[in-house]
């Protein structure tokens, strides 16, 4: 009987079992970028530890790929062609992007996928307009669970409106929302539907109408809404009709929120909120009624009343980007047992931070654009012993503040760390060789955005080979890079960066 492969979510974690399951990967793979969620140095200890590939691919009946995105382009497709065989696989999830490349080459890919009923995960990139022939291409995946699609042009609705009833989660960014359409699309939402994503330039109150007045949104667990257009206006929307969602997400560009989050607060399951470039007034009086919310973001907003944030006793993730606080609201969140918090811009120091709050409980921090001294550094180290993730980006890092930050008896626990656009240059990074602990303790150091030369990161890398620590380099200065491509927001998160 032939051998089936069925591969994971690819990580540090399952690297090895991938390696030794795989006898060879060939450079195509990797030149293409078939495995986007691997890193630069796991690619490379696969390569090392295989030779077979090529007969292991043909000696397999199945090749199941979950949740893996393979993502096409013209040489690829040629390379099929060739024998690569990728059509013969059964594909859990599948992300298209469109490289310039024709769309006779994107249908043709579609087409030939001989095990359509395995597809459940489908990804349209923003460059693939949602026309005709790619309305029809969707109907062929009768078991699709999961679509996403973001198009600059949605020319052709049908396709999308009868796939729509049978969807577990719908991520929907275009250019233009037409309310017909919008209307029509909710008429058909399924039970099933319990995850929901939806950007356009312009949402307003007739669209948020749609959806708020649809029976069959109200099974929804998760709500995503974003306008991106600067446009002021009253949100209206009774948002207290989505009783079941547990994550609610809202985006407008500077339109006024506080009779919408009078209707938000009356979600009693309501876990995650994030709130952006919203003018939400005096949110103090809301926090109590807000009993089971664990996580709050609050991004570009117009707001006060930060002080009453103890109120959310079960509040554990808290991300405040913009605004200004004060000394009061510093106070308040003190008194959180946090085990995330960022700041991005928001006013403060983080000596004022450190004055009032230990944080004992807190493993994640984010600072961005927060002045930071040598003292807090060392507080920071030293008092928030739980911290496993600390990110700065956006400061001047002097080399005493570097230094101070690599010490041997501080940050014991710290496992990711990220210096970004901090004004890092070569000095810096002599400072970083020396301090050779700091590789073998962490697990991600990144340090993007500096101004390293190219052999200075290549001595870098150098030094980590028999490390097992992941560095993202990728500098102002030179194209170089430890990663074969930018961080993305997926690869942050991985690597512990918080809210990006």
């Amino acid at each position: 009987m032939k051998p089936k492969c069925c591969i994971g979510n690819v990580s540090n974690t399952t690297t090895w079992t991938f390696s030794s399951i795989m006898k060879s990967i060939p450079i195509e793979v990797i030149q293409h970028n078939i495995f986007p969620y691997m890193e630069h140095a796991d690619l490379k200890y696969c390569r090392l530890v295989c030779k077979l590939w090529d007969e292991f691919c043909r000696n397999t009946s199945t090749f199941i790929l979950l949740n893996v995105q393979l993502k096409f382009d013209e040489e690829l497709f040629h390379l099929n062609r060739k024998g690569f065989g990728f059509h013969d696989w059964t594909i859990n999830k599948l992300k298209i992007v469109n490289n310039n490349i024709d769309y006779e080459y994107i249908y043709q890919i579609l087409r030939e996928i001989k095990r359509k009923s395995d597809l459940e995960h489908l990804i349209l990139d923003k460059r693939i307009d949602f026309n005709q022939p790619m309305s029809q291409l969707v109907l062929n995946f009768p078991n699709l669970k999961h679509f996403s699609m973001n198009s600059t042009n949605l020319t052709n609705h049908a396709g999308l409106i009868r796939i729509v009833s049978n969807l577990e989660s719908l991520k929907l960014r275009v250019m233009n929302l037409e309310k017909d359409f919008l209307l029509n699309l909710t008429n058909n939402f399924g039970s099933n539907l319990v995850k929901l994503k939806i950007g356009a330039s312009f949402i307003g109150n007739e669209h948020l109408s749609c959806l708020t007045s649809c029976k069959q949104a109200r099974n929804l667990k998760c709500l995503e809404i974003v306008s991106r257009r600067h446009e002021k206006f009253n949100i209206e929307a009774n948002f207290s009709n989505f009783k079941e969602v547990e994550e609610l997400s809202l985006e407008f560009g500077d339109a006024n929120g506080e009779a919408c989050l009078n209707e938000i607060v009356k979600i009693e399951n309501l876990r995650v909120l994030s709130l952006s470039r919203m003018n939400l007034g005096d949110i103090s009086k809301h926090f109590e009624k807000l009993k089971r919310l664990e996580s709050l973001s609050l991004h570009n907003c117009n707001f006060k009343g930060l002080n009453q944030v103890y109120k959310l006793q079960r509040l554990k993730c808290l991300s405040i980007k913009g605004g200004t606080l004060d000394e009061q609201d510093v106070v308040g969140i003190s008194q959180l047992e946090l085990t995330k918090l960022a700041l991005d811009r928001c006013g403060i120091s983080a000596d004022l931070i450190c004055k009032h709050s230990r944080m004992n409980s807190l493993r994640e921090l984010s600072l961005t654009g927060i002045p930071l001294t040598e003292e807090a550094i060392s507080i920071i180290g030293r008092e928030f012993t739980q911290l496993r993730t600390l990110s700065i980006s956006s400061i001047s890092m002097e080399k005493e503040k570097l230094q101070r930050l690599l010490r041997n008896d501080l940050f014991s626990s710290l496992r990711n760390l990220s210096l970004i656009s901090c004004n890092l240059n070569d000095d810096h990074l002599e400072t970083i060789l020396d301090t050779t602990s700091i590789l073998s303790r962490l697990s991600n150091l990144n340090i993007d955005l500096n101004d390293f030369s190219e052999n200075s990161l290549k001595s870098l890398q150098n030094q980590n080979a028999a490390s097992m620590t992941t560095i993202s380099t990728r500098s102002r200065k030179s194209s170089f890079s430890n990663s074969d491509r930018p961080t993305s927001p997926k690869r942050r998160e991985k690597q512990g960066c918080l809210f990006q």
